[in-house]
């Protein structure tokens, strides 16, 4: 059963993502926060992920269990949601934000982590368990969105409070496991920062901090962008949806695009299908079949890329390394999407739409260009 265990943790924490990604900011809107501390709020969330899961990764190096942390992450995320729901000023929502993302942070690191050290070798097995995730943000998505076209968007942090809490029991019965090779040494772990300086990581590290940054408006305001341009609750969801539909689609098929292409080549095209995908956003939004294409291409920009890149961050670590080596890259793409957030808020309030979703595209160009200059072939 622990596969199943793992799964059914994927499958509720994505559906916590699944309703705090897409429709968070619309409830942050709808209680009359301007787009600053929309961006300020949302922004927070990915702060806490520039160390928050290096931290956790540091303390399992250090002899904490990993089904331990994930258990301690999981009930710090329903305290700092719990307080969330009674401040009623923006420092204290700034506060409980905080709180829940720092806890929040590490989770899925750490939950990366024990399934890699579960799975060991059999890599193919990582798509169908990382599967059940997509599966937990369609269905959280769909059911939200739903559910929103009924009711007030005030439901929105109880339906994530609920899903927190459903993950507490799952969190106590995931497998011991220790990251692959950690449990055969005898104290002595390689050299963490002669592996983290090797040009390919850096290179990774610094391509999927520009791919998060690109995400960064996308995260904040694309259901905003949709609803203000006279899209339902039901249709954003749906929207969304279709993302993580075509998401889920291309997990289940990387070992077949592992046998066919590199990871250099792979990783080429999420970044050409991210250029291509913010710009339509951006100029597109009034036809809802480039809107459905551009949520397609989900499957390339975060779908593959995702998995490229954390199988690739693995494959160079070895040990006990390979905690804080994901840590490291959750970080990267924290930081990325904390700078994209933060920013996106301005240029939305200067520039509007269109050209905040260009700015996207660029900085997917930038991250093309450096996996295009120093990722070797092989």
């Amino acid at each position: 059963m622990t596969s199943a265990h793992l799964s059914g943790y994927y499958f509720l924490s994505f559906a916590f993502i699944g309703t705090f990604a897409p429709f968070f900011s619309l409830y942050l809107h709808g209680i009359g926060s301007s787009a600053r501390e929309i961006a300020i709020l949302m922004a927070v969330m990915q702060s806490m992920r520039l160390f928050g899961p290096y931290l956790w990764g540091s303390w399992t190096d250090k002899g904490l269990p990993l089904k331990r942390a994930i258990a301690l992450t999981t009930l710090g995320s329903l305290c700092g949601l719990s307080a969330f729901t009674i401040a009623s000023s923006f420092s204290g929502m700034f506060i409980a934000i905080a709180a829940l993302s720092l806890f929040w942070s590490g989770t899925l690191p750490l939950l990366e982590t024990l399934t890699f050290a579960y799975i060991e070798d059999r890599v193919v097995h990582y798509g169908p368990i990382r599967t059940w995730g997509s599966l937990g943000f369609l269905g959280a998505v769909l059911a939200v969105g739903k559910l929103l076209d009924l009711y007030s968007f005030t439901i929105v942090p109880w339906v994530c409070g609920l899903i927190l809490l459903s993950l507490l029991p799952i969190s106590l019965v995931l497998p011991d496991a220790l990251p692959r090779n950690k449990s055969r040494m005898s104290g002595h772990l390689p050299n963490f920062k002669a592996a983290l300086f090797q040009p390919t990581v850096l290179s990774l590290l610094g391509a999927s901090f520009l791919m998060a940054t690109a995400h960064g408006a996308f995260n904040v305001f694309y259901s905003i962008h949709l609803s203000e341009h006279g899209y339902g609750g039901l249709e954003i969801s749906a929207l969304w949806a279709l993302g993580v539909a075509a998401e889920m689609l291309v997990f289940t098929q990387m070992p077949y695009l592992n046998r066919l292409f590199s990871p250099r080549t792979l990783l080429i095209t999420c970044f050409a299908a991210a250029i291509l995908r913010f710009a339509v956003i951006g100029w597109c939004v009034a036809s809802i079949s480039f809107l459905a294409f551009a949520q397609i291409l989900h499957a390339l920009s975060f779908g593959a890329h995702h998995a490229v890149s954390v199988s690739s961050i693995n494959r160079c670590f070895t040990g006990g390394n390979q905690t804080k080596a994901q840590a490291i890259y959750a970080s990267s793409h924290g930081g990325g999407t904390l700078l994209g957030s933060l920013t996106s808020g301005v240029l939305w309030s200067a520039f509007g739409s269109g050209w905040t979703f260009t700015s996207s595209s660029l900085l997917a160009f930038g991250g093309m260009i450096m996996i295009i200059i120093f990722i070797r072939q092989e």
